[in-house]
């Protein structure tokens, strides 16, 4: 499935158009609009540009379409009377990124919103493969083309198939997503509004995933499919408000409709043309189920005596899911009875509640105290069902060793307290604690426990001086934790599951000694501890950043900013020795990978009045911004024992990706109501990657397990882009 202009919505945009420009062809120094009772007035921005360079690559579009031609970046258009108001607002009008939203209403008794929104995601936009049926979920390879290639040897399979992708035909791959909202409330009372809201959701298009034939590792081929994407979600609100003198109480309902127009896939296997128990002719796998969630919300505001406001919300919820399952395997060569499935379906049924609470009390001078507690719990009410056998990517291995599925469910709980306390004018101090436990239930541990604990200073000096140092210590307690069943997990913690302790400093600082210079600085410090053998040890992480803005002048206006971040963390894992065929770990044999991740991103420009006549409402401005961004990923590995002979470590080469960006504007305003313009824009995007240089159609013969990929890496991009523009104004 290609991705396409949305083309069959050009002559409504255009339309817009039309009567928005009829709008404005008022006299340019007339100083507003009036038809009768209605005042309008707005503006509309369009212009024509060109590209150049090399910009094929899909990191260019991934989320964006910058299109050559006519182009309209913005269009404002207000129309109201006394007592009533009509809006549009519209950006990137006629591309797969545009959004518009018109709204309408009365003050005080009703308003109405419409909105379209539009996205793009692009995975690869000169994607090859040799399968048909791209946007479907049959894909499929010509059968006696794979009779054949079944019959040869080992090494003509592999010459054979190889061929066979890089002869593949060209597919773009990535999707279109459009959300529709509407949002309309009305009063029916003085002190009653009802509220409703809908949302309409669909992504179209495919996108990249791998699948193998086996399990892995195994010696067998991956090879990436064009996944269809046919989702619809829908979204539905209706509540009831009740406010007066500062209290309200609302009750609401809330519906989720997720629809998945293809429920698997199923692909052939490009090296056999008839099912073996070892090797199966095509493969199979399931897509996200359709699911629904209904939840009944309470939501309340209410002011107590001693200066004191409660806030609250309790929701209950029913999330099922009844999707068909799909069977164990495709394979017609694998006939095991244990491979019949017990149920057609899941029948599945969630429950989560949701209490939180708020209580603010100012009742003391100068102390504000906030009280906190939520609770959550997830319960599950899906029955056990059991498996007495299964198969791993349609080959033979069948086993009749009985599985189930798991009934996770869990209960959080926050709680805690906040107090800020004004010494003086200038200076304000605050302090809190806050507790956090989880329980859960067939998960990896019983329950875990928090303490979180905070101070910070709020100091200001004459108005021109404000500093902000912060302080947040953690502590977190595991219990019960249930490892897997290798000796090496019996050490190893997840990471949401592991005992750890954090200590964060912040410092945020602004100068502004006059109207025309300001300087903000931004930094903070954050240290992790986990107390286990195996797996994340430690880690920190720490940001600084500085903003500048001057104005020497009143036709000049400065700006320029830095900001960096590094992100480190140590990792503990042992090799597995496979002593006598039996898993095996032994201390000696463990390594450490450290892993070390910077940011950097540099920022400065101006704005300019190059000219300016205010009798005739005259004059010309320009606009430059220039743009550096950098990252790094530096990992590196080491043995822990040096005697070890089993383990053997190899840096892997840092990842650095580059991106330059440079942005003017020069606008002639010819009167307060007409302006042209030209514009010039820079992007370099340069990418140092070696997970990518493996990202061609197929992998080169010395990696292990060969990779079909639909090809199209993510190469460097450099982009060059010219444009006029005109904006009208009323």
């Amino acid at each position: 499935m290609k991705m396409m202009p949305r083309a069959a919505r050009t002559p409504f945009m255009l339309g817009l158009l039309v009567a928005a420009i009829a709008l404005l062809a008022a006299p340019a120094d007339a100083q507003e609009l009036k038809l009768g009772d209605y005042t309008i007035s707005g503006d509309l921005e369009g212009g024509v540009r060109q590209l150049y360079g090399e910009r094929r690559d899909s990191r260019f579009n991934e989320f964006r379409e910058i299109p050559q031609g006519l182009f309209f970046p913005g269009l404002r258009l207000d129309v109201g009377k006394p007592g009533y108001y009509y809006e549009l607002r519209a950006e990137d009008l006629l591309e797969n990124d545009q959004s518009l939203r018109f709204s309408l209403g009365s003050p005080g008794l009703y308003r109405l919103d419409v909105e379209w929104n539009e996205l793009q995601h692009m995975f690869k936009n000169q994607a090859i493969t040799p399968y048909s049926g791209v946007g479907g979920s049959d894909l499929t390879i010509d059968s006696a083309v794979r009779t054949v290639i079944q019959g040869q040897s080992s090494s003509a399979q592999i010459t054979s198939v190889d061929s066979l992708f890089r002869s593949g035909h060209r597919e773009v791959i990535g999707f279109d997503r459009d959300r529709a909202e509407v949002k309309f409330r009305t009063m029916l009372a003085p002190d009653f509004t009802v509220k409703t809201y809908y949302k309409n959701e669909r992504w179209d298009g495919t996108r990249p995933i791998n699948m193998l034939f086996g399990s892995s590792p195994g010696g067998r081929p991956f090879i990436e499919l064009p996944m269809p994407v046919d989702y619809r979600h829908d979204v539905v609100r209706l509540a009831l408000e009740w406010a007066r003198n500062g209290n309200s109480l609302e009750v609401g309902y809330e519906g989720s409709f997720f629809e998945n127009r293809y429920g698997s896939v199923t692909f052939s296997n490009p090296f056999r043309g008839t099912d073996a128990s070892s090797t199966p002719a095509r493969g199979r796998f399931a897509l996200d189920p359709d699911n629904q969630a209904h939840y009944l919300n309470v939501h309340g505001a209410f002011n107590l005596p001693a200066e004191t406001r409660l806030m609250g919300t309790f929701s209950y919820g029913w999330l099922t899911q009844d999707e068909t399952f799909v069977p164990h395997t495709i394979n017609t060569a694998l006939t095991s009875s244990t491979l019949t499935l017990p149920r057609n379906s899941l029948d599945g049924e969630l429950n989560p509640t949701l209490v939180n609470l708020v209580l603010t009390n100012r009742a003391i001078h100068n102390l504000t105290i906030t009280g906190r507690y939520r609770y959550y719990d997830l319960e599950n009410n899906t029955k056990h069902i059991e498996f007495p056998g299964h198969t791993v990517g349609d080959v033979s291995q069948v086993t009749t060793s009985t599985l189930e599925n798991s009934r996770i469910e869990y209960t959080r709980q926050n709680a805690g307290v906040d107090l800020s306390y004004r010494l003086s004018n200038n200076l304000k101090l605050s302090g809190g604690y806050e507790w956090r436990k989880a329980d859960y239930h067939e998960l990896h541990a019983k329950e875990n426990q928090e303490d979180r604990a905070k101070v910070s200073l709020d100091i200001k000096a004459n108005n021109w001086l404000m500093i902000r140092p912060a302080y947040i210590y953690s502590d977190r307690s595991v219990s019960g934790y249930v490892a897997q069943s290798l000796p090496t997990q019996a050490e190893r913690r997840e990471f949401n599951l592991a005992e750890r302790e954090r200590h964060e400093g912040k410092l945020m600082a602004r100068i502004m000694p006059s109207d025309r210079f300001s300087i903000t600085f931004e930094g903070g410090l954050g240290t992790e501890d986990y107390n286990a053998k195996y797996g994340l040890d430690e880690g920190y992480v720490w940001n600084a950043s500085v903003e500048v803005a001057v104005t020497p002048v009143d036709w000049l206006n400065m700006f320029a900013s830095y900001t960096h971040e590094r992100v480190f963390g140590k990792i503990h894992s042992v090799q597995n020795s496979r002593v006598g065929g039996v898993d095996t770990f032994f201390d000696v044999d463990a390594w450490t990978m450290k892993f070390t991740d910077d940011y950097d991103v540099i920022r400065a420009g101006f704005d300019l009045l190059l000219y300016e006549n205010k009798e005739k409402g005259r004059k010309v401005t320009a606009r430059a911004e220039m743009s550096y961004a950098y990252s790094s990923g530096e990992t590196r590995n080491s043995k822990d024992d040096p005697a070890s002979t089993v383990v053997a470590t190899e840096n892997w080469p840092d990842i650095k990706a580059k991106l330059w960006g440079v942005f003017t504007r020069v606008d002639y305003h010819l009167s307060k109501h007409f302006s042209i313009g030209a514009g010039y824009n820079y992007e370099r995007y340069t990418l140092d990657d070696f997970t990518q240089r493996w990202v061609d159609v197929v992998v080169p013969s010395q990696i292990s397990t060969r990779v079909y990929s639909l090809g199209d890496r993510l190469d460097n991009y450099e982009a060059h882009t010219v444009a006029m523009f005109a904006r009208w104004r009323f």
